[in-house]
């Protein structure tokens, strides 16, 4: 359904004449083999492509769930003290390259030798050396050991699985983050449960319902103090270890619920009934649509003429 999804969407704007600078996903391999196969029929088109890059943000969470798995290990423990270290080095690393693959690839690689106390790479082309200036000497986590097994853990959580998670560096030369998708995700999920079935009508009312809730409420500004500056709330991780700032904002405006409410009560007291417009695209293929019955003898014909139900006797 996700590549499908892409495919029309894209494919939408791209019929409107709007140029699609980037677009930004999961690490979706369908996703990965679609946008190339668009991008192709963009340059045959001499169209500007489109810059396909994966969400940052879950990209590095990967790296730190793998790392902290290693971690567990009785040989690999010291990898836990390097976990948020690690995934602040990979953000680096993608501000950092400035678009440049070569070098956010050698950046990435650097990782495991910083942790072991290298901050120089002759052999580099782009990234010769760390960006920090000098280390203090006292320490509150200790330097990996190269060729240890913490070592070559940390480099199987950067490269992943067969390599893939090196490969994807060519979508990763740019920080974009799926976030914004996700809030309407979870309004989406609040006015269409995925515990309860819908019929059409109804899963396509409440589907607007929640467009018109996000677009109205998405860039809500934050609260302010009697000072003027903006509030901010205390907000704590899974495991009660660490503490962040967010920003409290304002509440909701829902003055669009009554807006709807008073044009339905006027649209009963004129007794004029709306025509509405479903905005679908044409191109879209639609399902459940009933032919009508054909003849029996033809049905019949066409069902025989399948070649499962040929008997080997009669032909």
């Amino acid at each position: 359904m996700e590549p499908y999804a892409i495919k029309v969407l894209v494919g939408r704007l791209l019929d409107e004449k709007l140029t699609i600078r980037v677009l930004a996903t999961d690490r979706s391999g369908p996703v990965k083999t679609l946008m190339k196969k668009v991008n192709g029929e963009l340059e045959a088109k001499n169209r500007p492509t489109i810059l396909h890059c994966f969400d940052t943000w879950h990209f590095t969470k990967s790296i730190g769930k793998d790392m902290w798995k290693f971690a567990k290990l009785q040989k690999c423990i010291a990898l836990s003290c390097w976990i948020k270290s690690v995934k602040n080095q990979v953000w680096f690393g993608i501000a950092y390259c400035g678009g440049n693959v070569e070098m956010l690839k050698e950046i990435i690689l650097s990782i495991p030798q910083h942790c072991a106390g290298i901050h120089e790479f002759p052999e580099n082309r782009f990234f010769k050396r760390c960006a920090h200036g000098p280390l203090s000497s006292e320490r509150d986590k200790p330097f990996l050991k190269v060729g240890s097994a913490p070592y070559k853990k940390l480099v199987e959580a950067l490269r992943g699985k067969r390599n893939c998670r090196f490969k994807d560096l060519e979508q990763l030369t740019e920080i974009h983050q799926t976030s914004v998708n996700e809030q309407l995700n979870n309004v989406h999920n609040s006015y269409l449960s995925k515990s309860t079935f819908f019929r059409p009508t109804q899963a396509r009312v409440r589907g607007c319902l929640a467009v018109i809730d996000h677009n109205k409420n998405v860039n809500r500004p934050a609260k302010k103090d009697v000072d003027g500056d903006d509030q901010y709330d205390r907000v704590q991780n899974r495991d009660g270890t660490h503490y962040t700032a967010k920003k409290v904002k304002v509440e909701k405006d829902n003055s669009w619920r009554a807006e709807i409410v008073a044009e339905v009560v006027e649209a009963v007291r004129a007794g004029v009934e709306p025509q509405v417009k479903v905005p679908t695209y044409e191109k879209l293929k639609v399902f459940g649509r009933k032919l009508e019955k054909p003849d029996k003898a033809t049905v019949v014909a066409a069902t025989k003429a399948r070649r499962r139900f040929k008997n080997p006797v009669d032909q």
